[in-house]
C-alpha cells in the first residue's frame, strides 16, 4: 500500500512542508519510510514501536534504538531532526546515536562486533527489498 504526503506526515508526526523539503535521492536504497525502519527494528530485536520511541535507558532497548537511528540517516535522505521527531529524541542524540553505531564497527569488542553485524544485516535486508 502506498502512503500519501499526508498520510507519511501524520505518521512522522511532521508537518507536511517539512516533509515535501525532504530530497530524496533515487539512486539510494532506501524503505519507503522511516516508520517502516522502527517497525523493521522493532519486530528485529522484539521491542514494541513504544519502546523504541520511548525514553527507557536499558541497553536491551537503546542499542536497537540506536540501530534505528543509524539506519534511518544511512537508508534515507531525512534530516537528523526530521529523524529525531519520528523517535521522540533531540537532533544531538540522533548524532551521538549515529556515532556510537559507527563506532562499534571499528572496535573489536566482541558484544559490541555483534551488534554492528546486527545493523549491517538489517542494512542488507532493506537493500535487498528494494531490489526486488
Amino acid at each position: 500500500m502506498l502512503m500519501t504526503q499526508s498520510d507519511l506526515a501524520y505518521a512522522l508526526n511532521i508537518n507536511i512542508q517539512d516533509l515535501k523539503q525532504i530530497k530524496w535521492d533515487v539512486s539510494m536504497p532506501r524503505p519507503a519510510n522511516l516508520v517502516q525502519i522502527q517497525a523493521r527494528v522493532a519486530k528485529r530485536f522484539n521491542l514494541t514501536l513504544t519502546e523504541i520511541v520511548g525514553g527507557q535507558r536499558s541497553r536491551r532497548i537503546t542499542r536497537p534504538r540506536m540501530i534505528g537511528y543509524w539506519l534511518s540517516s544511512k537508508l534515507t535522505t531525512a534530516s537528523l531532526p526530521q529523524i529525531g521527531r519520528i523517535y521522540n529524541k533531540d537532533h544531538t542524540t540522533i548524532m551521538y546515536g549515529i556515532k556510537v553505531v559507527e563506532s562499534w564497527r571499528k572496535h573489536s569488542i566482541e558484544n559490541e562486533a555483534q551488534w554492528y553485524e546486527a545493523a549491517e544485516s538489517l542494512l542488507k535486508e532493506f537493500s535487498q527489498q528494494d531490489a526486488t
